[in-house]
């Protein structure tokens, strides 16, 4: 993963909800990227990982496609848009795990991944238990 302008990332070890471990990332106005998934078009996907912390997230995820038809590679992917669904924000809580859950459609067959991001405002936010897959 990739985490623009950042005051802290790091694996934390308190309480995560699973698990020894969760990420905890640090910073105002800072742009969490996650890892890619590997996506299929005509195909319904759920992204769902539980969040805590203080501030606020405002979910999203890229579309991304092959620059040339012949080249499926990661690495020559470019950013084509959106997939919608998600809330428009989250208000962090530190005392409790909360879901966020979104279910995207990949109707793209030039579409190959599916990037998890969130932008976040305020203090810091521990993410855990992430998954995206197909709900055919």
């Amino acid at each position: 993963f990739w985490v623009k302008e950042p005051t802290k990332v790091e694996f934390s070890t308190r309480e995560p909800r699973t698990g020894r471990y969760c990420l905890r990332i640090e910073g105002d106005n800072t742009y969490p990227v996650l890892p890619v998934v590997q996506v299929k078009p005509r195909h319904l996907y759920r992204l769902q990982y539980w969040a805590r912390g203080q501030g606020v997230i405002y979910p999203g995820l890229h579309k991304l496609a092959t620059k040339r038809q012949d080249d499926i590679r990661l690495d020559t992917a470019m950013r084509v848009g959106w997939a919608g669904g998600l809330p428009a924000e989250v208000r962090l809580r530190q005392d409790a795990w909360q879901q966020v859950e979104t279910i995207a459609a990949c109707e793209d067959e030039s579409v190959l991944w599916f990037q998890p991001l969130f932008v976040l405002r305020g203090g810091y936010v521990e993410i855990d238990d992430m998954d995206l897959r197909s709900v055919e």
